[in-house]
Formats: structure tokens, C-alpha cells, sequence
């Protein structure tokens, strides 16, 4: 009988040794199982953080862009505005002296203000300061209508108007 309960003792330690076994095993498989979804998962979240950076990137690289577009546009703008050269006459007509000013010995000298369009021409005439005879400031105005420009040019090269204010038209008899 005592052979019998030492062999039922070691069939319970075997039967307590194997499922020991079993349970570490399953604790070993539990843990790997754990370990490769913890690693899964901080791969996500690498990829993750990468693709964030990669449009992170992207979009300061969309911005810088942006930026120089912008300035280039800006400083074209100001060129754009800029005179860099002034109208040049290219055919100034001497206005007609009237006969009755001159036999009535008027002299004067008449200011025209007139814009000089970007193809040359002359419109927006007109008088700001008067030589005291009308029959003169006519003809100030009708003279300065005639006349031709090269005209003014911007920052950019491009043809522009441009305003020539208080331009004086002088009357003396000689």
C-alpha cells in the first residue's frame, strides 16, 4: 500500500509538474503574444509619427512657397507702381501766339496740369493757374493737346500714364 500511495504522489507531482508546464507555457505564449502586439503597435505608431512629420514637412515646405510667391508678387507689385522713367516729349507743338493778344501786347505764362497716357498721347488737359487772358490759356490748351510723349515706364519695363502737373506754357512777344 505504500508503494501504491508513493506512486500516486508521483503521478500527482508529474500531473502538478505538467500542468505547472502547461501554465508557464501559456504565461510564455501570453507574454510573446503581448510583447509582438506591443511591437505591432509601436510600429504603428512610428509610422504613424512619420507620415506626420512627412506632412508636417510638406506643408511648411506649401507655406515657404507660398511665402516667396508672395513676396515676389509684392515686390513686383511695388515695381508696378514704381516710375522708374518719366515721360519723354517726342513732338512738342509751339502753340499758336492769337494776334489780337499779341497786337494787344498780352504776355502771361499759363500752368496746364495733363496726364500722358501709356501709348503717348496727351488727354486730361487743363488749367491750374491762369495767365490772366483767356485767348492765352485756349491756346496753352490747344497746344498741349497736340503734343506726343515716349511714354513713362514702370519698375517693370511696362509703359504707364502719368500725370505732369503745374507745366508751364509761356506767351512773350519777342
Amino acid at each position: 500500500e505504500l508503494e501504491r500511495l508513493r506512486r500516486q504522489e508521483e503521478s500527482e507531482r508529474k500531473r502538478q509538474a505538467e500542468l505547472e508546464a502547461q501554465r508557464l507555457a501559456k504565461k510564455k505564449a501570453d507574454d510573446e503574444e503581448r510583447a509582438r502586439k506591443a511591437a505591432l503597435l509601436a510600429a504603428k505608431k512610428q509610422q504613424e509619427q512619420a507620415r506626420r512629420s512627412k506632412e508636417q514637412a510638406e506643408r511648411a515646405q506649401a507655406q515657404r512657397q507660398l511665402a516667396q510667391k508672395q513676396a515676389e508678387a509684392r515686390r513686383e507689385a511695388a515695381l508696378a507702381k514704381k516710375i522708374s522713367t518719366k515721360p519723354v516729349v517726342t513732338r512738342k507743338t509751339q502753340p499758336h501766339y492769337p494776334s489780337s493778344a499779341r497786337r494787344a501786347g498780352h504776355q502771361g505764362t499759363t500752368r496746364v496740369t495733363f496726364t500722358v497716357t501709356s501709348s503717348g498721347k496727351v488727354t486730361s488737359a487743363r488749367i491750374v493757374a491762369s495767365s490772366g487772358h483767356r485767348s492765352l490759356d485756349s491756346a496753352a490748351l490747344s497746344a498741349v493737346k497736340k503734343w506726343r510723349f515716349s511714354p513713362a515706364k514702370n519698375g517693370l519695363g511696362q509703359a504707364v500714364s502719368y500725370t505732369i502737373s503745374n507745366h508751364p506754357v509761356r506767351f512773350q512777344i519777342q
